[in-house]
């Protein structure tokens, strides 16, 4: 098995024939770019993918290939900040948030606008995408049919933020301080540079997934995103308590897939574990060995949590 490199893939991972790409201008007049495979007249599904933290529609290829294949249509939205969509300030690398309910908003103005014809509609949604998958289940019962979510944010594991939810969400800070970079963040680096603090196999334990991320932003500088600032962490913290709240899980009635990861240091499995039984049509598949990125995991794990989304699929698109 060949490994990635600077320029080098597997087939697997390069864009698939019939994909295309496009931009949608959202309500605040930004053009956000977006990828869609859609080979079916009549698919069993459209899947709408809810990128995670400074991720793409490249990245998601193999998963595409694999929906395809099970007769669905595939759609990514890329969050305003990445992923080629332009970003909130005038330093490109610096991922910044003015609020995920916007996120949220642009999510089913996509759908609306994009995602054609009368499949249902699931949502699947990664890590911050899964967090934004869920304030848009909430705040729009009945679009989706329901949601496959890997990892999704409900509370931080890094020392930044673990436990600190409540306090990074209210804690008063001036707006030049907010639009800066976490403490010990910066410009946009490999994750397999010695220097970064994120390494490849922090994400996945596959040798050949975990390059894929350099891969994409080595040899498309337009992906290229660095750390987020105070203002995203704040932000994010807001939406996490907006979901922990009282009434918010409770509501969203639609099917839901979860997954977790025994050994995920990005988010929290634990409050994961937590708050998914407050959801009325849920269920949670907890994988031991898994690290954050479960959907980029190696094939013994990768196998069982995609034969799941199978059957999630099959079971709700009848």
């Amino acid at each position: 098995m060949r490994k990635t490199g600077k320029n080098s893939v597997q087939k697997r991972f390069t864009q698939p024939q019939d994909w295309h790409w496009g931009m949608i201008t959202n309500a605040d007049q930004i053009d956000l770019r977006y990828g869609v495979l859609a080979r079916h007249k009549n698919p069993v599904a459209n899947i709408v993918i809810a990128p995670g933290l400074s991720e793409f529609g490249e990245k998601y290829f193999e998963l595409a290939r694999f929906l395809s294949r099970l007769n669905c249509n595939v759609h990514v939205l890329h969050w305003r900040g990445q992923g080629g969509s332009p970003s909130y300030l005038s330093d490109p690398f610096r991922r910044h948030s003015l609020g995920f309910d916007r996120d949220a908003r642009d999510l089913l103005q996509f759908t609306h606008e994009k995602v054609s014809g009368p499949a249902p509609k699931i949502l699947l949604g990664h890590s911050m995408g899964g967090m934004i998958s869920l304030l848009t289940l909430r705040h729009a019962p009945g679009v989706f049919k329901g949601a496959v979510l890997s990892a999704p944010l409900l509370g931080f594991q890094q020392k930044l933020g673990r436990g600190l939810e409540s306090i990074l969400a209210t804690f008063p800070l001036p707006k030049s301080w907010l639009e800066r970079y976490i403490p010990g963040g910066g410009p946009w680096m490999k994750r397999s540079d010695p220097t970064s603090p994120a390494k490849p196999n922090a994400f996945t334990s596959d040798p050949v997934r975990m390059h894929l991320h350099d891969y994409w932003m080595e040899n498309k500088p337009s992906l290229r995103v660095g750390n987020p600032t105070l203002g995203f962490v704040q932000e994010a913290s807001k939406s996490i308590l907006q979901l922990r709240s009282p009434g918010a899980l409770e509501s969203i009635t639609a099917p839901t897939l979860f997954f977790s990861g025994g050994d995920d240091r990005m988010v929290s499995s634990q409050q994961i574990f937590n708050h998914v039984a407050r959801l009325p049509n849920a269920r949670h598949i907890h994988i031991p060995a898994a690290k954050h990125e479960i959907l980029m995991e190696e094939d013994s794990i990768r196998r069982p949590v995609f034969k799941a989304i199978h059957n999630f699929i099959m079971a709700n698109c009848p």
